[in-house]
């Protein structure tokens, strides 16, 4: 309870000090409140008003020590510096674009502003305050397009971050897309099976792809197919609103930027007769792959993928059964059936998270004590950490038993 009381009374002297540092951002500030008198102390105590300049003036033995005249509390202060590149060939320059800037302490929202870029198309944030980690995200509206990105967090050890974030100018037709990596990973629970489906997609050109507009106005560009017995479907690393389940599909009113476009679904697919069976089809051209599914005591069946056998990922955790397939082409399927869950003992079930290290990742319970929808996995999944080659790591360790290097990200 004592450490619960701590971290609320360091979030709230957090958050002011974050309001405070973004002022000149153009954030409200609330007016100082007066101090309220000082209790009378008790009879014989020195006067503390005028101790520090009494010479040999002696405390009692324990009493903490009293603060000097003048003497202010000094707090490290950071800086932000972005700079918004235009990456698509003979685009305008970069100017004052709307930018809005959220703060970050360990998944905790501090507090945001909205502002202009300069005429160049760079921002500096500054006197971001360092008692902890703070991770800052940008949204930038360009061109009527929103551009998302997560800076470098600043701390006492790292108190200046650069990030470079590229903007695109807007298009209506699609580019060729590809599916570079998929990851199905699974989570036995009794008489159900949870399933997350991270994906990195890649799209050609150098614009961004908005879509073509329908008769209401609302624009598609993804359609992922979803199983058929997919419910309680969630996705993280889309913008509240950009996106709509129809007709067994995942349909994506969101832009899609030139490069990696990550994110990460996730769905509940119930047991009939303790059996949970559904298709997986590929959206597009995919590349790579990959199930996993804990060491739990049910029987797994898979077609359309090549078994890599049972593997221990993580030395805390239970082995995974793993599965692999390369070069799927366009609607190409892969059926996964779970039989053995009405069988399943409690304590077998594992979190997906813990069968392949996925940093920054929050299991569903963590992001539901924190937010709705939680900032650290949108963050991850818009490009924030190396998630998917995080996981992609494990096909690496499957094929050679030599650690490979991970490459240097920028």
């Amino acid at each position: 309870m004592k450490s619960l009381i701590q971290q609320s009374k360091w979030i709230g002297t957090a958050a002011a000090m974050i309001i405070a540092g973004v002022c000149r951002l153009g954030l409200a500030q609330t007016p100082a409140t007066q101090p309220s008198a000082a209790p009378p102390l008790p009879p014989g105590h020195p006067d503390i008003s005028t101790l520090h300049q009494q010479s040999g003036t002696q405390l009692p033995p324990g009493h903490p020590k009293l603060p000097q005249a003048g003497a202010t509390t000094q707090h490290a202060m950071g800086t932000i510096n972005l700079r918004v590149m235009q990456k698509t060939a003979g685009g305008p320059k970069i100017g004052a674009d709307a930018i809005t800037v959220q703060f970050f302490v360990q998944d905790q929202l501090l507090g945001q502003t909205q502002t202009k870029l300069s005429d160049d198309g760079t921002l500096q944030v500054t006197d971001v305050p360092l008692d902890h980690k703070v991770m800052p995200l940008f949204r930038v509206t360009h061109n009527g397009v929103v551009f998302t990105a997560a800076g470098e967090e600043v701390s006492p050890e790292q108190p200046t971050a650069n990030l470079e974030m590229n903007v695109y100018e807007p298009t209506e037709t699609a580019p060729a897309w590809s599916v570079m990596m998929r990851h199905v990973i699974l989570r036995d629970v009794k008489d159900a099976v949870e399933v997350t489906d991270v994906l990195a997609i890649n799209a050609e050109g150098d614009h961004a792809w908005i879509g073509a507009a329908d008769a209401t106005g609302r624009r598609t560009t993804l359609v992922i197919p979803l199983p058929a017995e997919a419910a309680n479907v969630k996705v993280d690393g889309m913008d509240d609103g950009s996106y709509h389940v129809l007709g067994g599909n995942l349909v994506c009113s969101g832009p899609v930027t030139p490069g990696e476009n990550r994110f990460r679904i996730s769905y509940t697919v119930a047991a009939t007769k303790g059996v949970a069976a559904f298709t997986v089809a590929a959206p597009a051209p995919m590349q790579h792959f990959m199930l996993v599914s804990p060491e739990d005591g049910t029987k797994l069946d898979v077609t359309g993928m090549n078994s890599l056998g049972s593997k221990k990922m993580n030395p805390n955790a239970p082995a995974a059964r793993m599965f692999m397939a390369t070069s799927l082409k366009k609607d190409q399927t892969v059926t996964i059936s779970v039989s053995g869950l009405a069988d399943l003992k409690p304590e077998a079930t594992q979190p997906s998270s813990d069968a392949v290290p996925m940093p920054g990742m929050q299991s569903d319970t963590e992001a539901s004590a924190t937010q709705p929808t939680s900032m650290v996995a949108k963050v991850v999944a818009l490009g924030g950490a190396t998630l998917i080659l995080a996981i992609g790591a494990a096909v690496m360790l499957i094929k050679s038993p030599r650690p490979t290097p991970a490459k240097k990200q920028k």
